[in-house]
């Protein structure tokens, strides 16, 4: 239901952003959209929808873990800005820092943060479709399959959850 309905908004989104594209070919000429192809876009389109459909995953854990709507939407949004920052707090701790080191709880804590949450960066291409250069089907096969594979492990950890608990 709710893969079907982001679906849906992301197909809805994703046409409008093409239809603002053809009437700035129209309005513009070939001036600024020459090397525009559609491809990297759409690639891009659904990349985004299978981060939506982790989070998605996400959620429904979050849900099963907890009776809290409250909580549940601060373990989402946590999901989510980590998930995004990611990438550049190991750019950031990988790199040679001359200030004050992080202590090593610290970087425990980030390490293991890696392999819990999901890297939602991962599936942002979006500077790559503005600038039309082709998504690699490579990558677009590992992102499609980290989707899939996180997706099914946050829905079998909820439905262990959810069997374990009593509604009686």
């Amino acid at each position: 239901g709710l893969g079907l309905l982001a679906g849906i908004i992301m197909l809805i989104l994703g046409s409008a952003g093409l239809l603002a594209v053809w009437i700035g070919r129209l309005l513009y000429g070939l001036h600024f959209f020459k090397m525009f192809s559609p491809v990297p876009y759409i690639t891009a389109v659904f990349m985004s929808y299978l981060a939506v459909l982790l989070l998605n995953s996400l959620v429904i854990l979050w849900c099963c873990l907890t009776t809290s709507s409250f909580l549940v939407t601060l373990l989402t949004l946590a999901s989510y800005i980590i998930g995004q920052t990611m990438d550049d707090i190991v750019m950031f701790l990988s790199a040679p820092n001359s200030g004050v080191p992080l202590s090593q709880p610290i970087k425990i804590t980030i390490s293991v943060a890696k392999y819990i949450f999901p890297n939602l960066a991962a599936f942002d291409f979006k500077e790559l479709a503005a600038h039309s250069i082709a998504i690699p089907w490579s990558d677009t096969l590992t992102m499609t399959a980290y989707a899939a594979g996180y997706s099914v492990a946050a829905l079998s950890l909820a439905i262990m959850s959810f069997k374990r608990r009593d509604l009686s």
